[in-house]
């Protein structure tokens, strides 16, 4: 599964036909926080497609098997899948991956 870094903390979401694109702010090309170390240079991407949404949720709070092919609405009319990862995972990455793999598992052909 490839992936690149696009942008830390903003990027700009639209449609290009049925295709969704995240562009970063050229401003904030290569830069990346790492909150109480400083700001570091990183090799980035300016724009991809993007083939999901993820969010974090809380637990207990959240029911704990979300809703069979759960979509995130965009306001550019377009929809993704959604992945919900918990705040308090002490593997955060590894849920990501196996979510994410399973994902593309069955949305690719």
């Amino acid at each position: 599964m490839p992936a690149a870094l696009i942008a830390d903390d903003q990027i700009f979401v639209y449609r290009d036909g049925e295709t969704i694109i995240a562009e970063r702010p050229e401003a904030i090309a290569g830069l990346l926080e790492l909150r109480g170390s400083g700001i570091v240079s990183l090799k980035s991407i300016a724009r991809a497609p993007l083939h999901f949404a993820v969010t974090t949720v809380v637990s207990p709070e959240n029911p704990r098997l979300p809703e069979d092919d759960e979509m995130l609405s965009l306001p550019c009319g377009g929809h993704l899948p959604l992945l919900r990862i918990p705040l308090s995972s002490l593997t955060p990455y590894g849920k990501f991956a196996a979510l994410a793999q399973n994902l593309f598992k069955t949305n690719v052909k």
